[in-house]
Order: C-alpha cells, then sequence, then structure tokens
C-alpha cells in the first residue's frame, strides 16, 4: 500500500482531508474561477472590438478632413 492510499484510508477513518485532498480541492477551484473569467473576458472582446474599430474609422475620417486643402 502506497502512502497516498494509506491517507486515503486514514481520511476515511477519520474523516479528517489530506493536504494532497485539500491541493486538489484548491486547484479545481482555482480552475473554474479561471475558466469563468476567460469566458467574462471573452464575451467582453468582441463588444470591445467593434467598439475599436468603429472609433478608428472615426479617426481616420477626421485626419482625411484635416488634410483636405
Amino acid at each position: 500500500m502506497d502512502k497516498r492510499e494509506s491517507w486515503a484510508r486514514q481520511d476515511r477513518e477519520k474523516g479528517k482531508a489530506t493536504p494532497f485532498k485539500n491541493e486538489a480541492n484548491r486547484y479545481k477551484e482555482q480552475a473554474e474561477t479561471h475558466e469563468a473569467t476567460r469566458a467574462d473576458l471573452r464575451a467582453k472582446y468582441e463588444p470591445a472590438e467593434n467598439t475599436v474599430s468603429v472609433l478608428q474609422k472615426r479617426l481616420s475620417e477626421i485626419e482625411d478632413r484635416l488634410l483636405e486643402p
């Protein structure tokens, strides 16, 4: 029986979490948080990109008017 199996058995017997279980839970929660953040950023990206395109077009038009003789 390796150490992890031994610890898992002890956890079941004592009802306590091991450092490995705590770390696994922490990494799982961290991954879920990162995925939620990425989804939020993806949702914001397209409208922001469209806004930038509109502003660049307006800037180009203003520059063209200023350069007209």
